[in-house]
């Protein structure tokens, strides 16, 4: 029999690979944005911001694990938006403490910095549904309008 995650941990688990993979995509993209390279480069650049990301990402997701833990009798609206802050200020954080490690792909580490925020946002906000009613959309809330 298949154990399933916690509706909670299903919400950072799959928020977590959302954003690595948009940040990974999209830090990419940009660091070639105006360079002539090879095939080569971009995958060892892509790598290398996956790996980045892996690693801050999990960082970050878990700080936004506990404090969903800690938080869990808040109404599940706030405690949404609670996570969503700490979560973009927490990668700008991280990515502007880090920021040297880009430095030998590009000289905009503002740039990538912003991206792995917008990577969070995105992430959590295309699961705000599914974090506010964990238990499923309401079936009337489908067919009213």
């Amino acid at each position: 029999m298949k154990k399933k995650l916690s509706p909670t941990l299903q919400f950072f688990v799959i928020g977590f690979l959302i954003a690595v993979f948009i940040n990974a995509i999209v830090s990419t993209a940009q660091i070639f944005y105006t360079k002539d390279f090879e095939f080569v480069q971009v995958v060892k650049t892509f790598v290398f911001v996956f790996i980045r990301g892996v690693l801050f990402f999990c960082s970050i997701y878990f700080v936004l694990y506990l404090l969903a833990l800690l938080f869990h009798r808040l109404n599940r609206g706030r405690l949404f938006w609670i996570l969503m802050i700490v979560g973009i200020l927490s990668t700008v954080v991280t990515y502007m403490l880090f920021r040297k490690i880009f430095l030998p792909f590009t000289n905009e580490t503002r740039t990538i910095t912003a991206i792995a925020a917008f990577s969070v946002m995105v992430s959590l906000a295309s699961q705000y549904q599914q974090f506010i009613h964990p238990e499923g959309l309401d079936k009337s809330l489908l067919t009213e309008g």
